[in-house]
């Protein structure tokens, strides 16, 4: 049989029976927020457990502050806890307060077994969260929809006798929201309702908005790392984004999981959209990731261009491709847009990075080799460029690190490492003839990963 898991923990159901139907030993309130603190739920027969619990106990909510709901497929028969939740749902329907169409949407959804009507139950029954990380991956229609835009009205206080379930702050609390919902006609209600959520600080999501539905938002939204998966936003629509968010720090985007080609946002649109972005001035972190595998989508041309004007960025993560361009790649001695220069990224980069994330698998090709450390020796060598502490090239994003140059503070020189045997040679010959390495300013070593 699943199991909840808290707090790292297993959180046997038997447990969890006794608790919501007041029989064996009363737990404590440090016992009880040690339980339910962080809940994980792995299938349908968690989800169902816990939402039962909660409509006899839920006073417990509140003391779910973390809740993972994932979306692990389960063999087990669940009709019975259906049916039980549902019994005990309208059982309760006397001591709660919902408005009437949504208590009998809700009625009829569990009755049906749901799953959006059983995700939306148990984010009702828990206001005091703090983050949320929410799997779905069969249908959108599965995403609790009226229970979240609900929870941004306005209601009048409860009878002192009854409960409401989404009652004025309900998840005023939720500083994390992480979704992985399908796209789907729905997705554009998404951001409105989320964006409501007036402490929220996090949110990662997979979803693409237009402008119409920026401008329906909040002047001004808290938002401090955004990672946005897989967006099909226009330059404009990602400067609306922008400009809501002015006290965003972390920027993540996804131009990674298209099955087809249909208006993708490009690179060159990330770029304008950032360099037209006042508050651009305040990001922290960039981080681009991009499937290889839609290189057929994307102009050879299209590349992020320059970032000088992102004065406080100080971690880029970001592929050699996205940066210079596949035309420089194709040809590194060659600029991509006068052919009579190479491009050189020290000119495309703030002055406030402290680290280069580059990723680019590059399979011993010699020219492109001498290319990157051609372009790491000219950004090191700069006398202007005091706060960068390191470079690194990783096969990807989320891949081993394949070489890095690392300053030394105590005598400003830098440390060359590889970490790929197929890189050491073609390391040694590139920097051989380096002024750096002549003047004792550039040492190189190899490890094994």
């Amino acid at each position: 049989m699943s199991q909840l898991t808290t707090q790292r923990q297993s959180l046997p159901y038997d447990i969890l029976e006794q608790v919501s139907s007041n029989i064996g030993p009363t737990l404590s309130d440090d016992e009880t927020n040690k339980l339910f603190h962080t809940v994980v739920l792995r299938d349908e027969t968690d989800r169902l457990h816990l939402l039962i619990a909660l409509i006899r106990q839920p006073a417990l909510g509140r003391y779910i502050k973390v809740l993972e709901i994932k979306d692990k497929l389960t063999f087990e028969d669940t009709e019975h806890l259906v049916a039980t939740a549902y019994d005990e749902f309208i059982a309760a329907q006397p001591n709660i307060i919902l408005p009437s169409k949504l208590r009998r949407c809700l009625s009829d959804g569990l009755k049906q077994g749901g799953r959006a009507t059983i995700l939306g139950l148990l984010i009702a029954y828990c206001p005091l969260l703090e983050q949320i990380d929410l799997v779905i991956r069969a249908y959108a229609e599965d995403f609790p929809w009226e229970v979240l835009q609900e929870v941004t009205e306005e209601h009048k206080a409860p009878e002192q006798s009854k409960i409401r379930l989404l009652s004025t702050g309900h998840l005023s609390r939720l500083q994390e929201l992480r979704i992985a919902v399908p796209h789907g006609p729905k997705d554009q209600r998404m951001l409105k309702i989320f964006l409501a959520l007036p402490n929220l600080t996090t949110l990662v999501c997979d979803l693409s908005y237009d402008n119409q539905q920026l401008r329906t938002t909040p002047e001004e939204i808290g938002l401090r790392s955004l990672t946005l998966s897989g967006p099909k936003m226009d330059s404009d629509a990602l400067l609306d984004l922008f400009r809501l968010t002015p006290q965003l720090r972390f920027l993540q985007m996804r131009l990674s999981e298209f099955e087809e080609c249909d208006n993708p946002t490009t690179l060159s649109q990330v770029g304008e959209a950032l360099r037209r972005h006042d508050s651009g001035a305040y990001l922290e972190t960039l981080v681009i990731e991009f499937d290889a595998r839609l290189a057929r989508c994307i102009s050879r041309q299209d590349r992020i261009g320059s970032l000088q004007v992102l004065g406080n960025l100080k971690r880029l993560s970001i592929g050699l491709s996205e940066l210079v361009g596949r035309m420089t790649l194709r040809n590194p001695d060659f600029n991509d847009d006068d052919m009579t220069s190479p491009l050189m990224i020290n000119g495309e980069l703030p002055h406030a990075l402290q680290c280069l994330e580059i990723q680019y698998d590059l399979e011993a090709v010699t020219d492109i080799i001498k290319y990157f450390h051609d372009q790491v020796i000219d950004m090191i060598s700069d006398p202007t460029r005091l706060n960068l502490r390191q470079v690194l090239l990783q096969s990807d994003t989320h891949g081993p690190t394949l070489l890095s140059y690392t300053r030394n503070i105590e005598d400003n020189g830098w440390t060359v490492t590889t970490y790929d045997s197929s890189l050491k040679l073609g390391t040694v010959e590139a920097l051989e003839g380096c002024p750096m390495t002549a003047e004792g300013l550039l040492s190189i070593i190899h490890k094994e990963p």
